[in-house]
């Protein structure tokens, strides 16, 4: 089984640079290999191959593979099912199902992400585990519009992990750009700018790769705060090597680059350059449209505003003109997202998920 070990970790060793998707196949051939050999020897370690497989989703979840995600997250809970009733199988049964929880609200499969993320909160062993399901039941509540609900979510999720004897700093992080999300959301933006520097700062301690995708999501975010004050000549140049980042460490048309040429499109539009942001919207529109199909709610609003653009309008009527409207379009479409300052969420109606996975 040693052979198949260090193919699993040298597969997620890699994932997060290169292709994602390249590294998952490697790392599911590895599980494969890893699920065999315990089967000559009888089975001894299933909840091993249980987080092999948990890995695996997190890399198809990389490449925005949803579908061979949930695959690899149900072959995982079938798994714990022969593991017994133990402290171990409860906590990787919490992981797998918090995990599901994360792709199934991609999916916008909102009440089967809101059922996996509850059952997770329910069996979470430890403190940290239960400050993950909460932020998870966090951002779900914001991406459908419950925003006090999120912040009780996030308010539960602060406290555990201040408390915790071992604070897991990356939780942390995260944790305060999912803040910066919220406060966002409602309009705060030099509130949510305190919030998302806090996390690049506590990234940088840890001295992540300047390419890492949470620190590259942290740039996106930052680049919504910035917009969000009229900041456009410090946001667009971010956002354009916000871009550039994905591009190299993801590809041209991955879902996180479609949702940075999304922060650029609502940039360039209040700079006036209305030709170039519909280009950009445009390209935004069919990068996600590929990433996510073209029925996701997420692409409800990036439609709305590349009509917009296409079709002139004067400003007494331009929802763009107001910045008391500037709420946030990357919200309005309804985990992971994005520049938000071109109107204001409708209640009842998906809200954009800020692009945060812990």
């Amino acid at each position: 089984m040693a052979a198949a070990r260090r193919r699993l970790r040298a597969a997620l060793r890699r994932s997060s640079r290169g292709n994602p998707r390249r590294h998952a196949l490697t790392a599911a051939a590895a599980a494969q290999a890893l699920r065999a050999e315990m089967d000559q020897a009888g089975g001894s370690v299933p909840l091993e191959l249980a987080a092999a497989l948990g890995v695996v989703a997190d890399l198809h979840i990389a490449a925005m593979d949803l579908q061979a995600a949930t695959d690899a997250l149900n072959d995982a809970l079938a798994v714990i099912e022969h593991a017994g009733r133990s402290l171990d199988a409860s906590a990787v049964r919490c992981d797998v199902l918090a995990r599901r929880g994360l792709v199934r609200r991609m999916q916008a499969r909102w009440e089967e992400s809101r059922t996996d993320l509850d059952l997770a909160l329910a069996l979470a062993p430890d403190p940290l585990r239960r400050a993950l399901a909460h932020n998870g039941r966090g951002i779900l509540a914001k991406d459908t519009g419950d925003l006090n609900r999120a912040a009780a979510h996030y308010s539960e999720a602060f406290g555990l992990l201040t408390t915790a004897q071992h604070a897991d700093s990356s939780a942390l992080a995260a944790l305060e750009h999912n803040l910066a999300g919220l406060w966002h959301a409602h309009g705060h933006y030099a509130e949510a700018e305190r919030h998302i520097r806090r996390a690049l700062a506590q990234r940088v301690a840890k001295r992540r790769l300047p390419l890492a995708a949470d620190v590259l999501r942290d740039q996106g975010v930052l680049v919504a705060v910035l917009a969000g004050q009229r900041r456009y000549a410090e946001a667009e140049p971010l956002a354009r090597n916000v871009i550039a980042a994905w591009t190299r460490l993801r590809g041209a048309d991955h879902y996180e680059v479609g949702h940075a040429r999304y922060h650029l499109a609502s940039i360039l539009k209040h700079r006036g350059d209305t030709v170039t942001a519909a280009h950009e919207c445009q390209e935004a529109c069919r990068i996600l449209a590929g990433q996510l199909g073209p029925d996701h709610p997420e692409l409800t609003a990036v439609r709305e505003d590349l009509h917009a653009l296409e079709v002139p309008q004067d400003d007494h009527n331009d929802p763009c003109s107001d910045p008391g409207r500037r709420g946030a379009t990357w919200w309005t479409a309804g985990s992971c997202a994005h520049v938000g300052d071109w109107r204001t969420p409708v209640p009842g109606r998906a809200i954009r998920r800020w692009p945060c996975h812990w």
